[in-house]
């Protein structure tokens, strides 16, 4: 269980998610990105009282004799604003009488002798639990809300010690959290929880019960360690921004380009006017350019999909061939999400796609040198970082 746990959590791993959230006062809906995989982890620490409640007993016998003191360790993580999980580990300790006479129901008059009494007769249990806080998914997420209410299904297991007894464990809870800064908060938590006639005993001969009820009601403290909000996912216009801004710095180039071929045009017609001798030419020199082009890419992808960036390819190509320039490709990725080592094989593999797009354009392969140089975070917002920036030398 505790492997699932984990396993879920380095799956969300480098992955965006997009959630609403209403980080206005009037709930306009936006997006928000997932964050790395140690964002948003938790810590819960609670104490409170329960009670068990043996099956066909009123409540108030099962207070009166089931009654429990016990305290519970959480380690959760949110995965977004609206769902996250968290393991539980919970002790409790028996504070009730050890035997009751009951007074109501099928069995009233029967003395019923709790086994689970005193001293060393104790339970624990281990839970995993869904966190599904409701005030995000209704209201959507507000980092600045003060107050958030959750319901928490869980599935677990638990043993008696007196009896040496392992049953599961089904229940679901109420949380309502109170946050007093981005680290700490209070919580109040009630659960009722199921498990089986074999967990308790009953030592008075026949009785019998097909399951036993534990509910409790613990408060708390949480603890949020390392970043706990969450960023706002980069939107299309975003993308426009820095698109338009590599589209005018094309231009600059096919300007410069025109201007060279208009001058070479009315040089030839000069020499063809009058003939002069001239010196062999000199090896030209090679073009320097310093604009850059750059192409975008989804998340842990490495393939070409804006037709805006084959256009601009289209052009660079057309250079290239023009003026003999060298291509060098720098392929990145987002240091944010991804490890280094799966940053730098991604930052490859995009720099390798776009050089087989302009070899297929014409270009040759020894005019093109390719590169990546792994996570960036070059620009602003974290995920234009995921790129292959083209350059003319």
């Amino acid at each position: 269980m505790c492997m699932a746990f984990i396993g879920l959590c380095s799956a969300a791993n480098a992955q965006d998610c997009e959630f609403e959230t209403s980080a206005t006062a009037d709930y306009k809906y936006t997006k928000v990105a997932t964050n790395s995989f140690w964002a948003n982890w938790f810590t819960q620490v609670g104490a409170g009282v329960g009670m068990a409640q043996k099956n066909g007993f009123t409540f108030s016998e099962g207070l009166d004799y089931g009654r429990t003191y016990g305290i519970a360790l959480s380690v959760g993580k949110w995965f977004t604003p609206g769902y996250g999980m968290r393991i539980t580990v919970d002790w409790e300790a028996f504070g009730g009488r050890d035997n009751v006479t009951l007074t109501e129901g099928k069995y009233a008059g029967m003395k019923v002798d709790y086994e689970i009494s005193s001293g060393s007769k104790n339970y624990a249990y281990v839970m995993y639990e869904n966190l599904f806080n409701l005030s995000n998914l209704i209201y959507g997420y507000n980092e600045n809300r003060f107050w958030n209410l959750s319901v928490v299904p869980k599935a677990g297991v638990a043993r008696n010690f007196y009896l040496n007894t392992y049953t599961p464990v089904l229940g679901a809870g109420i949380q309502s959290m109170w946050r007093f800064s981005n680290e700490v908060g209070v919580y109040l938590e009630g659960s009722w929880n199921v498990t089986t006639d074999a967990f308790f005993k009953n030592l008075t001969g026949d009785y019998k019960n097909g399951s036993e009820k534990i509910c409790d009601l613990k408060v708390g403290v949480c603890y949020n360690w390392g970043k706990n909000t969450w960023s706002k996912a980069v939107n299309l216009e975003d993308y426009e921004a820095l698109s338009e801004e590599a589209c005018a710095k094309l231009n600059d180039l096919r300007s410069q380009l025109q201007s060279e071929q208009d001058e070479n045009a009315r040089l030839r017609e000069e020499l063809a006017k009058k003939p002069v001798e001239v010196p062999a030419p000199a090896e030209p020199e090679k073009i320097i350019c310093g604009n850059t082009v750059s192409t975008f890419f989804n998340i842990n992808s490495a393939k070409l999909n804006s037709k805006k960036d084959l256009i601009n390819l289209e052009a660079v190509a057309t250079t290239a061939k023009n003026t003999g320039a060298k291509v060098v490709i720098t392929g990145t990725a987002d240091s944010k999400t991804g490890s280094s080592a799966y940053n730098q094989t991604l930052s490859e593999n995009r720099a390798k796609a776009v050089a087989e797009e302009l070899i297929n354009l014409g270009v040759s392969k020894d005019k093109i040198e390719t590169r990546g140089i792994g996570g960036v975070n070059d620009v602003t917002p974290y995920t234009l970082n995921r790129r292959a920036i083209v350059e003319l030398k």
